[in-house]
């Protein structure tokens, strides 16, 4: 999904980071196999058991 002002790399690239920094203590192991979408500006997430749901 396009990210006003920010190129898909960037998009991918602060994921990445905040999922790290943020996120993945909090939902791995016990998550594994499920979806995640994570707003790269707020930090929210969701998981979910479908790709649509979670998004």
């Amino acid at each position: 999904m396009p990210n006003p002002g920010h190129t898909s790399d960037e998009v991918a690239r602060r994921g990445e980071e905040l999922y790290e920094r943020s996120v993945r203590a909090l939902v791995e192991p016990e998550n594994d196999g499920r979806f995640l979408a994570l707003d790269v500006e707020s930090g929210d997430y969701e998981l979910a058991d479908e790709a649509l749901a979670a998004s």
